[in-house]
């Protein structure tokens, strides 16, 4: 039998573990190689699919991409008036819409499907999204009926001035039940969502029916409170809380129905790029009630007691009583009521002194 040599053998072994090492090498490459195609082509789906559901969300031009929205800065001031139903806000939004062109900047409705007014996370990002970035528009002031969006906790370099205004909470559900029967008289042709029916509130508190539940009059605070599931549970001490938070510390400027006129002198004092002229235009008349309930009757003694004998009623009246105080304070500081009724706003009681260093010369 042929004896191979120690050397060789040797040599043949080296050589077989070289091709061994070899070959694992290339198939480790080849499973990386194939694993970053997959990475790949994975991104490239994400980007596409994100893509896509950023223009059904954006409805314009160009889908943005998460990095523009922290890298580009603001350009001019935006006004969000996520406006509470039946609390006069047509009235108001017709000022804006009046005096826009004169004074230069846009005036846009946020319109949400079958009016919701709680949103998907990806609808209050797409808005955030829209209004942070939607340069041809800005100046812009935003209206819709949608609760609180706090644009910093989704990485907007924007943070929109918010106003808004309240109303007494039994005077707000009583309008708002009419409202659903009979509509009003700014469109009073359109059919409204309860028009065959002619129960009246004292009926409808009489029978316990769902429309009249304490339940419905949970609108105010949960508008103030934001998108937390916490701020939509009726009655929630936790909501009125942060309503009250909100209100001190993310609103500019918190009106009241039954102060409308205060709150729009206060606004054209204060952001007269936006509201210049509005206080004029609103004591014309022509524009401070474009929409009045019909047919809306005054409850029966026994009906108010009702509605007021329930934990949701107490909480919503303690928003509105706290967002009242807050507001004839600060209208007490800005506005000077004339013995004939008229309003003047107080003058600028500040000014800058002892400024150092002064300017320098040309010649030093």
């Amino acid at each position: 039998m042929m004896m191979i040599p120690l050397r060789a053998l040797m040599h043949y072994r080296s050589g077989f573990f070289i091709l061994v090492f070899i070959f694992i090498l290339a198939v480790l490459f080849l499973e990386f190689r194939v694993q970053d195609i997959h990475d790949e082509q994975d991104k490239q789906l994400r980007d596409a699919l994100d893509n896509s559901h950023m223009r059904h969300l954006q409805k314009v031009p160009t889908p943005l991409v998460a990095d523009e929205l922290y890298q580009q800065k603001p350009m001019y001031p935006l006004i969000i008036y996520n406006r509470v139903p039946k609390t006069g806000s047509t009235s108001f939004t017709s000022l804006p819409y009046t005096l826009c062109e004169t004074l230069k900047y846009h005036v846009l409705h946020v319109c949400t499907e079958y009016h919701l007014q709680v949103l998907s996370v990806q609808d209050q990002i797409g808005i955030v999204r829209n209004i942070s970035n939607w340069s041809a528009k800005q100046p812009g002031f935003y209206h819709g009926h949608f609760a609180y969006i706090d644009f910093p906790r989704f990485g907007s370099h924007v943070n929109p001035i918010y106003i808004n205004m309240v109303r007494s909470p039994l005077d707000r559900f009583i309008s708002y039940y009419y409202f659903l029967r009979h509509g009003d008289d700014f469109r009073p042709s359109l059919s409204r969502h309860r028009a065959r029916s002619n129960e009246t509130l004292d009926e409808c508190v009489m029978r316990q029916g769902f429309d009249c539940a304490p339940e419905r009059m949970w609108i105010q605070v949960p508008f103030f409170c934001g998108h937390n599931p916490e701020c939509w549970k009726p009655g929630s001490r936790w909501a009125l809380e942060q309503a009250k938070s909100n209100v001190v510390n993310k609103y500019f400027l918190v009106g009241v129905t039954e102060h409308m006129e205060e709150f729009v002198a206060m606004l054209e004092a204060s952001l007269p790029s936006f509201f210049k002229g509005a206080h004029h235009i609103f004591m014309k008349g022509e524009k401070s009630h474009l929409r009045k309930t019909v047919q809306k009757l005054n409850p029966l003694p026994y009906t108010l007691d009702t509605l007021k004998n329930n934990d949701v009623w107490t909480v919503e009246d303690k928003f509105y009583r706290f967002v009242l105080e807050t507001f004839r304070t600060n209208a007490a500081r800005s506005l000077i009521i004339e013995k004939d009724h008229s309003i003047r706003t107080v003058k600028q009681q500040f000014s800058f002194e002892k400024i150092r260093p002064w300017k320098r010369s040309s010649n030093g």
